[in-house]
């Protein structure tokens, strides 16, 4: 009987967690992509749909992050440019809210400026995932790029992330939560 429970409870819960399948967001890059960027971090997707609805990241659903750290592990133009923004300049990310109690896309602001998108592509566990993120500037793409996050600490006030990425390096982030007006 139990047995059956669960079978029947398993397309109920993916159903709460619309275009997410054996663990992967399907609206993220293309199947191919997504094994590609899972073998490049050597991690593997976990295909519960509980991390979706519960993970370190949902209590920030809603919120805006101020990035006000970054320590550069292997250094790149493009992690040099963050660190250049996070110093003398703005870097805020807002969760947009999902599917209900999902994160949805990551919205970037650079100093008042729209710079790009983030979206889970899947979760590793419930502190880390796989991610893609489209930047501009100006309008003008700049990047696509597959990356790795790992939520190394967080409380109410922030989140302490280690990322890798395909073009941006490795780097260890600090966010605190914006106490401040947010203007798009």
């Amino acid at each position: 009987m139990a047995g059956l429970l669960l079978s029947l409870a398993a397309p109920l819960a993916f159903s709460l967690v619309p275009g997410v399948e054996h663990g992967w967001n399907t609206s993220v890059g293309t199947a191919a992509e997504r094994t590609a960027a899972a073998s490049h971090f050597n991690v593997r997707v976990d295909a519960s749909p509980s991390l979706w609805l519960h993970n370190v990241m949902t209590p920030f659903i809603g919120q805006t992050l101020h990035m006000t750290g970054i320590d550069i592990l292997e250094r790149t133009a493009f992690n040099t440019a963050i660190e250049a923004f996070v110093k003398f300049g703005r870097v805020l990310w807002t969760i947009e809210p999902g599917s209900p109690g999902v994160c949805g896309p990551w919205v970037e602001h650079v100093n008042g400026v729209y710079t790009g998108t983030a979206q889970t592509a899947g979760f590793v566990n419930s502190t880390a995932w796989i991610e893609n993120d489209h930047k501009s500037i100006f309008g003008k793409a700049i990047a696509d790029d597959w990356g790795l996050v790992h939520v190394l600490s967080a409380s109410d006030d922030g989140v302490r992330m280690w990322y890798s990425s395909y073009k941006k390096g490795i780097f260890v982030m600090r966010w605190t939560t914006a106490v401040f007006e947010h203007r798009k």
